[in-house]
């Protein structure tokens, strides 16, 4: 990808972003975090709007996640098993993500995406403890805008300090070995902590005066 050219390009380039973004969130080995930095890179070198990148990206996480809110909300505890062994969850990932919730309520999506175990089960945590849908959109897509910016942001900022790394077969280790890595270290960390389905989810019952919730623990089993 080079986004020093023209429109078309650029247009191209978000494409390719948008798609492997919305795939990294449905919970699929794709390089969305090291596409974002290499493109936020290549806007610095090339002079194009951040911007636009920053909105692709968050509206394919909030695309990626909203599967998962569904089918948490009305698929039950048999959608959350496939859910835990797709994306190679652990113990750990469910009781963090209960932990913040318990904390933070819905507010927890403005930020889950910088958290890798809590942003797997935010989505179907929402959904299947009965969040409103708006409320979920709405949050969910604002912490994508601010996941993607922030990444687009230090690519941007790096770029004239990496783009060396951006020429030739360079470009395809910094983007998929990441990926690699990332997904070995979730399935070693899974066998350590045992899998997520053999975790307890809490429940909550949402409070529209504020972030805190309330109720009682459910097993997905």
């Amino acid at each position: 990808m080079h986004w020093s050219y023209p429109a078309t390009e650029l247009w191209l380039g978000g494409s390719i972003v948008f798609a492997a973004t919305v795939l990294e969130f449905l919970g699929l080995p794709a390089p969305g975090r090291p596409l974002l930095v290499i493109a936020g890179a290549e806007a610095a070198i090339g002079n194009k709007e951040i911007l636009f990148l920053t909105l692709v990206a968050g509206v394919g996480a909030a695309v990626g996640d909203a599967p998962w809110y569904f089918l948490g909300r009305y698929g039950g505890a048999r959608v959350l098993h496939f859910y835990c062994k797709l994306t190679l969850g652990s113990r750990s990932c469910v009781a963090n993500t209960e932990r913040f919730f318990h904390r933070f309520g819905i507010l927890t999506l403005l930020f889950s995406k910088f958290l890798p175990g809590v942003r797997l089960f935010a989505p179907p945590f929402a959904g299947s403890t009965g969040y409103p849908l708006s409320s979920f959109f709405c949050l969910d897509l604002l912490g994508g805008f601010l996941w993607a910016g922030s990444l687009v942001l230090s690519g941007s900022i790096l770029g004239p300090h990496i783009s060396w790394a951006l020429k030739g077969q360079w470009v395809w280790v910094f983007t998929f070995v990441p990926v690699v890595v990332f997904f070995l270290g979730r399935l070693v960390k899974r066998m350590i902590k045992g899998p997520a389905e053999n975790a307890f989810l809490f429940k909550p019952h949402p409070q529209p005066s504020g972030p805190s919730v309330t109720g009682s623990k459910e097993t997905m089993i």
